[in-house]
């Protein structure tokens, strides 16, 4: 019997709207789990029997596009539309409603979204028996896939000799317009969503991590991926007549011996990529410290080049050859450079020199050795030596033609995964390890094993060697290290069993990555990323980092400045930042980014490979970025900051005290070199390093800390608030209940486990604990609280639209506060404001309702007229400041002020939008 797609999507839909329920929408792997676990299992267990093993490839497919690197569409979200558009005959109102799709304010959070609300305006009438089965779905996108010549080979192979095709690989438009519409006209506007996102391999906000969804299916399934990660193979494995025998699901008692007879059986097939291993940044030298507990560890250099898994099978053929990319994608074409360095290495034209008998899987990193400045070139130089699919991506075939007599690949092998009968992925590090020292034919600068270092982290020296080996590798200027267990086993891994392997970068340690301050330009609504966050529509989320060009001509002949986008940064954005820009849009924002002009500055024109803003900053905020590196992205000849995120906002400074792009490349240059004598620089680490492991073991672990307290990369998964009104910066101090301050005699009672210093007399004790009682009382008491509100600092007006709501009114009554007028009188008003005997000039209070922009600015430019005439200086709130003043006095009502302890000065300064001077 067919199995429908409109069930899938029941399942997809219910997982939605799940998720968008949760108040805080950023939730981790784990938390989505314990969300979809219930509703994934009853529908798998409901829809079992239907899902036949010829269905379950095409089941999977839906529910993880992402899971199908082998076929590649050819279109993205623009694409998409016009193919769309052609394929249900859309009319121009219809047309230019799909084309909008990213604006905000339209409530879309993705084309998706978008197609669906055009597709319920005329909604499609869909019979039963007419239904789109997932058979179906998987027949159109294998044959979508196979006319893009960036799909798999054997995609490709599959080719229909049906239907014409426009150049050589890419389908006609009648051709993509009749695949999708057979499958769109057949669907309901849900479901047009859900294939709209499947076309777009992103089913976000729905985030079904795949681990828990092979284990919701089989219970096998997860060890299977590990050593078969390919949804074809790994299916169709499981559904052999041996793996047929298991349960999908067994008891608990019986699931461990199970699980231990299937890993016997199983072993990779040459031309599927094995999985990789579990892999845990390293978030500081403590932390790796604590992980590695007493047993030996190998530190492997990171390259920073290319992931290789290449498989040899001499039994198909003395020239076979198959080489995959991190992604899983088959990139033995893309990279036929390498091809006689490989043969070179496993020795494969010698029969009576080589090791490897029948077959072999190995792992190397693909890296372009520069014979110019004898040493491994920059990532950026993998571009000229690697094709996608016979193009060369990012850089020019003059490049390519530049860089060939100078530069040469290089691959740095570190692993074995299978070799003949004698190596398995179950072997021990150790024993792949030396496996590999017998395979490989060293050929210099060409075929090398990986630099490693042994540390028996039993032994006392262990920290020592540990910090000195780590110090070196930032002074050498090496991307990091990969810190693998001697005993571990390449399968079976696990972190709740200890197998896993480290990632060390310094850009993962707080304050060790490479910063600069950038002018931020403008912004972009939509894209993944939002989605992922849970982010409202009109929101933006990507925003563009731009450098100086003119700063000398800005500062000494009063020049235009004229700004140069160097990357987008989307990342490490906390809720308190993106509320902080959206207000900098308000105030400040120009809509749209084609006419430049309206901005005080010139903006060169982007790179191939931004996309335009939607809309600028007439006045650039200052964001301090940080990175891994630097690199140059595309076909750029400059160098910027590879793997942006933001560290933190600053407020009080300008554009002019960013980074220029002069500076930028002068610190990436120098930051990318190495001198040749880094022994100063490697000892400078080695102190930081230190520095840092003692500062961690010194620090309170019983202190919570707050958003402002939380190390960096952890700031990007706050939880996601729509208005200003929640997004505040919570920082509770620790204060220690009654009954852990007071003991029976008056004397503090010092923490369970924790002594107190012999240096300290109990009068002391005594004298620090009143200072912290007093203190307490101060965060306790309602009345300290609302007294620092500035509402209380000067007279307050009020926007127009303000004036006449009844719930402002009622906030105004509660909290006994008197307001002078609406913002018109503001405007007009001189003698009323508060004087300010430092600098003379006059202070007032207003305010807003930010969601009124167009009145917003009429206002604006009123105020801006008055300060300068009046030397007048208004501070500008959020109206929801009231309500957060009302919530504490209803506390204090309610006998629960203590509950929640807040830094006051922070609190009010949320709701703090602009200052007008």
């Amino acid at each position: 019997m067919p199995f429908l797609f409109t069930h899938v999507c029941d399942l997809l839909s219910t997982l939605e709207a799940l998720h968008l329920s949760v108040p805080g929408k950023c939730l981790g792997a784990g938390d989505l789990h314990r969300l979809y676990k219930p509703h994934l299992a009853s529908w798998i267990a409901y829809f079992r029997a239907d899902l036949t093993p010829d269905l379950w490839l095409a089941w999977f497919s839906v529910l993880w596009p992402e899971g199908r690197p082998d076929r590649v569409y050819g279109f993205k979200e623009d694409g998409l539309v016009n193919a769309v558009a052609g394929a249900m005959c859309l009319g121009p109102s219809r047309v230019e409603e799909l084309r909008r799709w990213r604006t905000g304010g339209r409530g879309d959070r993705d084309l998706a979204e978008c197609v669906e609300r055009v597709f319920a305006m005329a909604e499609n009438v869909v019979m039963p028996s007419n239904g789109v089965t997932i058979a179906e779905v998987e027949s159109v996108l294998n044959t979508l896939a196979s006319h893009c010549r960036f799909s798999s080979s054997e995609i490709r192979a599959s080719r229909s000799s049906n239907g014409g095709t426009l150049g050589k690989d890419k389908p006609t438009v009648p051709v993509r317009e009749s695949l999708l519409g057979s499958i769109y006209r057949r669907l309901s506007s849900r479901d047009a969503k859900w294939f709209t996102r499947v076309l777009l391999k992103s089913l976000l906000p729905v985030a079904i991590d795949p681990e828990h969804l092979f284990r919701e299916f089989h219970f096998l399934l997860p060890q299977v991926w590990r050593v078969r990660s390919q949804l074809a193979s790994a299916l169709s494995l499981l559904g052999s007549k041996t793996f047929k025998l298991f349960p999908c699901l067994p008891c608990a008692d019986d699931e461990g011996e199970l699980t231990d007879a299937a890993v016997r059986l199983l072993m990779p097939e040459m031309g599927v990529k094995v999985g990789r291993p579990v892999f845990m940044k390293a978030l500081s030298c403590d932390w790796v410290l604590g992980m590695v507990g007493k047993g030996v560890w190998a530190v492997e250099r990171k390259y920073d080049g290319e992931y290789c898994q290449i498989h040899v099978d001499l039994g198909k053929g003395k020239d076979w050859l198959k080489i995959y990319s991190k992604s899983g994608r088959d990139s033995t074409q893309d990279r036929v450079g390498c091809h006689a360095v490989i043969r070179e290495a496993l020795q494969l034209d010698s029969p009576e020199k080589r090791v490897v008998r029948q077959r072999c899987i190995l792992e190397a990193e693909f890296l372009v050795y520069s014979n110019r400045q004898q040493q491994i070139a920059s990532f950026h130089s993998i571009r000229n030596h690697v094709t996608r699919s016979g193009t060369y991506i990012g850089t020019s075939l003059s490049a390519v033609d530049q860089h060939r007599d100078s530069e040469h690949i290089m691959l740095k092998f570190f692993d074995c995964i299978l070799l003949d009968d004698i190596c398995t992925p179950a072997s021990s590090y150790n024993a792949r390890r030396h496996h590999l020292e017998n395979l490989i034919k060293r050929i210099p600068n060409r075929a090398e094993l990986v630099t490693r270092k042994l540390i028996d982290f039993g032994r006392p020296a262990a920290r020592e060697a540990f910090l000195e080996t780590f110090a070196q590798g930032i002074g050498m200027k090496w991307e990091g290290f990969v810190m693998k267990p001697c005993e571990g086993n390449y399968v079976e891994w696990g972190v709740a069993k200890g197998n896993f392997w480290i990632k060390l970068k310094k850009d993962y340690i707080p304050g060790f990555g490479d910063s600069a301050d950038f002018a931020i330009v403008g912004g972009r609504f939509g894209g993944k990323r939002g989605v992922e966050r849970g982010l409202d529509p009109d929101t933006a989320n990507t925003f563009y980092a731009a450098c100086l060009t003119n700063k000398h001509d800005v500062v000494n002949l009063s020049a235009k400045p004229t700004f140069k986008v160097v990357f987008t940064v989307s990342y490490n954005l906390t809720q308190v930042d993106l509320a902080f820009l959206k207000t900098q849009r308000y105030f400040h924002g120009i809509e749209g980014s084609d006419d430049t002009g309206a901005a005080p500055y010139n903006l060169s024109p982007l790179d191939s490979h931004f996309p335009k803003p939607d809309f600028l900053f007439s006045q650039p905020p200052v964001l301090e970025c940080f990175g891994a590196g630097f690199d140059k992205i595309d076909t750029s000849d400059y160098w910027t900051l590879r793997w942006p995120r933001v560290q933190k906002i600053h407020r009080d400074r300008g554009y002019l005290d960013a980074v220029t792009f002069q500076d930028l490349q002068a610190i990436a240059e120098k930051a990318s070199g190495t001198s040749g004598n880094c022994a100063d620089e490697v000892g400078e680490w080695e102190q930081k390093l230190k520095a840092s492991v003692r500062k961690s073991r010194n620090k309170s672990q019983d202190v919570p800390g707050g958003m402002l307290e939380r190390s960096f990369w952890q700031a990007d998964s706050p939880t996601t608030t729509k208005t200003l009104d929640v997004a505040m910066r919570w920082a509770p101090p620790h204060i220690t209940s009654a009954r852990e301050s007071q003991s029976v005699g008056g004397t503090p009672t010092p923490p369970k486990g924790v002594k107190r210093p012999l240096s300290k007399s109990p009068g002391d004790e005594m004298r620090l604990a009143g200072k912290a009682e007093r203190r307490q009382e101060l965060h306790d008491s309602p009345g300290q609280v609302i007294s620092t509100s500035p509402l209380f600092m000067g007279p307050v007006y009020l926007m127009e639209c303000l004036s006449d709501k009844p719930a402002v009114q009622g906030l105004f009554a509660a909290l006994k506060i008197d307001r002078c007028g609406s913002c018109r009188d503001l405007a007009i008003d001189r003698g009323v404001e508060t004087a300010d005997a430092s600098n003379g000039k006059r202070k007032a209070i207003l305010l807003i309702e930010e969601r009124k922009r167009e009145e917003i600015r009429d206002l604006m430019g009123r105020l801006k007229k008055a300060s300068a005439e009046g030397n007048l200086v208004v501070d500008v709130y959020s109206w929801r400041i009231l309500k957060m003043m009302k919530r504490m006095v209803d506390r204090a009502a309610d006998g629960r002020a203590a509950v929640k302890r807040r830094r006051v000065s922070e609190d009010w300064s949320v709701m703090h939008l602009d200052t007008i001077c």
